[in-house]
């Protein structure tokens, strides 16, 4: 069972679907919620989120707020969704041995449906999971997966290289966006993965935390956990995907304090291995502080993902989303995106009250932007 890094794919599937955009709001019942004769909680009972948005549900991982998710889908939606990412089917890899895992049949109980919702009553191969992850990274199509890369034959010195074969979209290159954008928000403040960010470069993932199946029997092995995170970088384009999964850690087993500083280290490596470029950031955008909380002020409306302060624009642009500017000045908008590869039109007199496409929005293709003044 893989825990909460199959609530991105829960969220992916109610994207496509048109049950929720990114700022829909959800009750996050104050961190109890009745589902039967069961009662849902969050991960820490400290936690009593009320109102969230799907990205901000995404980024603190509500329990809650995914079930309410799962119920606006139901199970038959939601089943197909988690069966079009690839779970609960072999994914045709080049190797003997590989796993379906398992996606119950249908109908599930409103309580199967809330488990599954957080990555429970599922099971899925670490494989799968990465492979999904790519799909999002990509722009939204699921791929076969393979593990030998190329094939020399010795006698010709011929090379037959391994190439990704498709086997379907599951997200639109707008809707990938939007899910690379609030995976984005779940390494910022506030967000459950701070401890994968990486030094100079915007990372996306999610982090889980689930109890471990017993094998021998029916139930959940006392004081056992998978701790995992699965991510990519860098998220405004995305090279790598990697999963990190630890069984029965000896200390600890929140996903975010263990998994995700390996995935951190792990990404670090390879970004400077391969040679990418950092994006320029301030010193304050590197996210030093991992002490912070968030602290949600349930009537002001939120963008789609949190993105780090400072320069908003290069901050936004390099993310693919419309950048805030309200209240600024004309002469301050042609600042801000002096030398920029967007063309900006405008609309009336004095300070910015308005951008079209809206702010947290997917730059369009077309890359023109329509600022309002009044």
């Amino acid at each position: 069972e893989p825990g909460s890094t199959l609530k991105t794919f829960v969220i992916a599937s109610a994207l496509r679907d048109g049950s929720i955009q990114p700022n829909t709001k959800f009750f996050c019942e104050n961190g109890s919620f009745r589902v039967g004769d069961k009662i849902i909680k969050e991960a820490e009972t400290k936690e009593t989120f009320g109102n969230l948005t799907v990205a901000e549900i995404l980024a603190v991982s509500s329990n809650i707020g995914t079930t309410k998710i799962a119920f606006k889908m139901g199970d038959e939606r939601l089943r197909a969704g988690l069966l079009d990412f690839g779970f609960g089917t072999r994914l045709g890899l080049d190797l003997p041995g590989e796993a379906r895992g398992t996606v119950q049949a249908l109908p599930w109980r409103p309580h199967l449906l809330s488990n599954v919702s957080f990555g429970h009553g599922i099971s899925v191969t670490p494989l799968q999971m990465a492979n999904a992850y790519a799909a999002i990274a990509n722009g939204g199509v699921l791929n076969s997966p393979y593990i030998v890369q190329s094939v020399r034959d010795t006698e010709t010195g011929l090379v037959r290289e391994s190439v990704a074969k498709p086997i379907r979209r599951v997200l639109t290159p707008e809707q990938a966006t939007q899910m690379r954008i609030m995976l984005t928000g779940v390494t910022g403040p506030g967000g459950t993965g701070g401890n994968a960010r990486v030094n100079g470069f915007y990372v996306a993932g999610k982090t889980g935390t689930a109890q471990k199946v017993n094998p021998n029997g029916r139930g959940y092995i006392k004081g056992a956990y998978i701790s995992s995170f699965a991510g990519f970088i860098p998220s405004n384009n995305p090279k790598f995907v990697i999963y990190v999964a630890l069984d029965s850690a000896k200390k600890g087993f929140y996903g975010g304090q263990l998994a995700a500083p390996i995935f951190s280290r792990v990404a670090s490596y390879i970004v400077r291995k391969e040679g990418l470029a950092p994006v320029l950031l301030a010193e304050t955008n590197t996210y030093k502080d991992k002490k912070k909380t968030l602290k949600l002020d349930t009537d002001k409306p939120r963008a789609i993902s949190s993105v780090p302060e400072g320069d908003i624009v290069t901050s936004s642009l390099d993310l693919g989303i419309v950048p805030d500017v309200t209240n600024m000045t004309l002469r301050e908008v042609l600042r801000r995106f002096n030398g920029k590869d967007i063309n900006i039109k405008f609309r009336g007199q004095g300070v910015v009250s308005g951008i079209v496409p809206p702010v947290g929005s997917p730059l369009p293709k077309d890359k023109e932007l329509t600022v309002i003044l009044r």
